[in-house]
């Protein structure tokens, strides 16, 4: 079974549409393009930001000059 969009070969079709010369195959990906199924939402990343507890004495000091 191949995908009717881009012709790439198919285990298990993402969706199948029926037609006179019997059914159509999607991919995940063409399905989606071609507005067949709706992309699953991705989850929210956390952007976390962690401050060390103490200050390296290696850590030069920062001089801002006007």
């Amino acid at each position: 079974m191949n995908c009717v969009r881009c012709g790439r070969r198919l285990t298990h079709p993402a969706k199948t549409i029926p037609s006179k010369n019997g059914p159509l195959a999607w991919g995940r990906a063409c399905a989606i393009k071609s507005g067949l199924l709706e992309p699953k939402p991705r989850a929210k990343a956390m952007v976390v930001h962690r401050q060390a507890d103490e200050v390296d004495p290696n850590q030069m000091t920062l001089e801002l000059t006007v």
